[in-house]
């Protein structure tokens, strides 16, 4: 008998070098599921970075915890028996290099991006997101823009068209710098309310006068050419760029994200 027939384990190396790396498959299957909901979910849904950094370690210790086993094993039956096949500890050492490759790439990254999502939601927040501390952020901007459309000739007692108020301030979810939420304020009139109203015709405004008490108020403006009524528009931090004021009258104040 040759020493290839006196070969033993042949069929269980084959088995593992086929069933293992099923294992891997379970593990990404799972992370990749974990990390969607991560990503994209919403409320309940979203998970944290304590909760993915489990997910990935318990998928991790499947491939890994196996694989692993599957060579002692391998190599506790060589040891009584000399011709026992190696071709399932192979299998399993390569697997097993495999998943410890690929899930400490994976684990790696994502304790990176949770310290560094740490450290930015440990920055206190900006000056901008910070404007009217101690104060009314939704009574400041409504101050401002109903001053601005008085400016322009307009009355800002006006009432919405959609729900007939005259606050003419839309309020939006959003994030600070730092990651914690905030809020987005939105002043505009006429109000952007999908209801359509009649265009009324422009009225005599001062755009001059609006610059100057812009000017007062701390809000850097630009001129806007090039258009048949008079424009400005704001440039300053705690306002974003789509703020402007134009001869009509038509007024838009839109606030950074401002800290609750």
């Amino acid at each position: 008998m040759s020493e290839y027939d006196r070969t033993t384990g042949v069929g269980s190396g084959i088995a593992i070098a086929v069933l293992l790396p099923g294992t891997l498959l379970v593990c990404w299957l799972v992370q990749l599921v974990v990390y969607i909901r991560a990503e994209v979910g919403q409320g309940d849904d979203r998970l944290s970075d304590g909760a993915v950094l489990g997910w990935y370690l318990g998928a991790a210790a499947l491939p890994v915890l196996v694989s692993a086993l599957t060579v002692i094993v391998q190599l506790a039956i060589r040891r009584y028996d000399e011709h026992y096949s190696i071709v399932g500890t192979i299998a399993a050492l390569v697997v097993l290099a495999i998943a410890v490759l690929t899930n400490g790439t994976l684990i790696g990254s994502h304790l990176v991006s949770t310290a560094r999502s740490a450290y930015e939601h440990a920055q206190p927040p900006t000056a901008a997101e910070t404007h009217f501390a101690g104060g009314d952020a939704r009574a400041g901007l409504r101050e401002i823009g109903d001053h601005t459309v008085e400016l322009l000739g307009g009355d800002p007692s006006v009432s919405n068209a959609a729900d007939g108020s005259t606050d003419h301030i839309e309020t939006r979810r959003c994030s600070l710098r730092n990651g914690s939420r905030g809020t987005e304020y939105v002043y505009s009139f006429p109000d952007l309310s999908p209801t359509p109203t009649p265009e009324a015709a422009p009225v005599p405004g001062d755009i001059d006068a609006v610059q100057d008490y812009w000017k007062a108020q701390g809000i850097r403006t630009v001129r806007v050419d090039g258009r048949p009524e008079p424009q400005i528009e704001a440039r300053v931090p705690w306002l974003s760029p789509d703020s402007f004021a134009r001869v009509g009258p038509a007024v838009q104040l839109v606030s950074a994200c401002l800290a609750d």
